[in-house]
């Protein structure tokens, strides 16, 4: 067995369980024409079946999750979008609470779209050869009145069912090893963004 002494630095700060998520009301309350910017931007992006990382197939996969996704790669970004990217991570720097160690996006974001009977069960946002991801984040892309059901639900807490989080361009930031889910959209359609915001390996 190996003791050490403990930093100060080890000490800092008050405990991450004081607050597992992070809400803005709308993180583009200040730049509103970039959510119309991003809206239309993810209208535009080639959907698909979603996956997953156990590479579940048909009927299993479906049974956890049952939605549609589009990607948003750095290649892609116009100038619009990058002017979007730098405000997000500005966003985010200053509302880390956790101090987790973070360096940026290091992967695609992924748009979704839920219809009727689309949902995500329970699940983490980390896993084989995914530990690179610290902090995910949810943005509402659709209206209070475009869908019903859909709720996002994080362990340990109520579900989502606020005004506060269902207005398009509510956003939600939680560390990604947390489980959650989105539950069954009963009508409408359900637009979201995630992006994933990466650092070194939690030690």
């Amino acid at each position: 067995m190996t003791w050490v002494n403990i930093n100060s630095k080890w000490r800092e700060g008050q405990p991450v369980t004081n607050s597992p998520y992070v809400i803005w009301d709308n993180i583009f309350a200040e730049m509103p024409e970039m959510l119309t910017d991003l809206t239309k931007f993810c209208s535009n992006l080639k959907l698909e079946q979603a996956g997953m990382f156990n590479e579940s197939k048909g009927a299993d996969l479906l049974s956890i999750r049952n939605t549609r996704v589009g990607w948003i790669k750095k290649e892609n970004l116009n100038d619009d979008m990058k002017a979007i990217s730098n405000w997000i991570w500005s966003s985010i720097a200053n509302s880390n609470y956790w101090d987790f160690d973070i360096r940026g996006f290091g992967e695609a974001w992924q748009y979704a779209e839920y219809g009727p009977g689309s949902k995500y069960d329970w699940h983490v946002d980390v896993g084989p050869n995914n530990n690179h991801r610290k902090l995910s984040l949810t943005i509402q892309l659709s209206d209070r009145d475009d869908y019903t059901g859909g709720l996002f639900h994080l362990e340990g807490q109520s579900p989502f069912g606020n005004e506060k989080f269902l207005q398009k361009g509510s956003t939600i930031m939680f560390p990604s090893h947390h489980r959650h889910k989105v539950m069954p959209v009963i009508s409408g359609m359900r637009k979201s963004l995630v992006i994933w915001v990466s650092g070194p390996k939690l030690k």
